[in-house]
């Protein structure tokens, strides 16, 4: 049977794509009650992981599922709001999960996030901390990029891209029943010797930031992860405040390999009309 150019270029367009990874956490489930209804957790060790999630800290369950958020069928939430460190000793806590290995090269990453810094409704056992939030790419165990959000002045926070400090800017944390969402967006390309430069915007925008990466031109990203990290040397101190995210992807753009095959079936197209 012969094939026809359409199916040739479908094949072809699935040899050269690399894989992806979408999820918007729609199909989370609840394992146990979580600390307000109805919050109920979503990625720990123990007893087991969802969607390949995993929480570093094994002894306590940092990460709930948030449900019936406006727009949001259920979003991740991260943060001493719903528990602290197992041990005070531990300050930084990740919630990560290894996707399909990408070039870092032409791949794009976004995730929709809210960081959550009162509760207008129970003032008094809400306590707004200084905890940092963010997101890292990591190539291996090697932290290629981090985002993070610091606290300034108030309720605003300031962007940081591996350290560097973008300044102030439209950042500001929500409140718990009025969730303000932002949508973080990440590309990347070649940079000179060797190097990897990367871009990034949100805040619709009115954020920008760029970087390079020296050496790592070559890398791949094969991890994701969102950030807990507690100032000073008690983990018990965080405060209530945390990040809430949702629809996350780390997706390849197209490669010239394919815009190349989907240039030759235009053309091939054209020439049988």
């Amino acid at each position: 049977m012969k094939k026809t150019l359409s199916s040739l270029l479908f094949v072809a367009l699935a040899s050269v794509a690399p894989a992806a990874y979408v999820t918007n956490f729609n199909s989370a489930v609840a394992t146990n009650a979580g600390p307000v209804a109805p919050n109920t957790n979503f990625a720990t060790t123990v007893p087991a992981a969802q969607d390949g999630w995993t929480m570093d800290d094994t002894q306590v369950q940092l990460s709930f599922i948030l449900s019936s958020i406006p727009t949001y069928d259920k979003a991740i939430g991260l943060g001493g709001f719903f528990a602290t460190p197992s041990v005070s000793a531990i300050t930084s806590l990740n919630l990560t999960r290894d996707v399909p290995t990408q070039t870092a090269v032409g791949t794009a990453f976004s995730v929709d996030f809210a960081i959550v810094n009162r509760h207008a409704a129970d003032p008094l056992n809400f306590v707004a901390g200084n905890d940092r939030f963010g997101f890292t790419l990591y190539d291996g165990n090697f932290p290629l990029l981090t985002i993070g959000f610091i606290t300034t002045a108030g309720n605003n926070r300031e962007l940081a891209h591996n350290g560097t400090p973008v300044g102030p800017n439209g950042i500001v944390a929500s409140d718990y029943d009025m969730l303000n969402f932002y949508n973080l967006s990440l590309s990347f390309t070649p940079g000179v010797a060797g190097a990897l430069n990367y871009a990034g915007s949100t805040a619709g925008g009115a954020v920008a930031f760029n970087g390079v990466i020296p050496g790592q031109g070559a890398a791949n990203v094969t991890k994701i992860g969102v950030d807990f990290d507690i100032p000073g040397l008690d983990g018990s101190a965080a405060g209530s405040n945390f990040i809430l995210f949702d629809n996350i992807s780390l997706v390849p753009e197209p490669s010239s390999a394919i815009m190349g095959l989907l240039s030759l079936g235009l053309l091939a197209s054209r020439r049988r009309r």
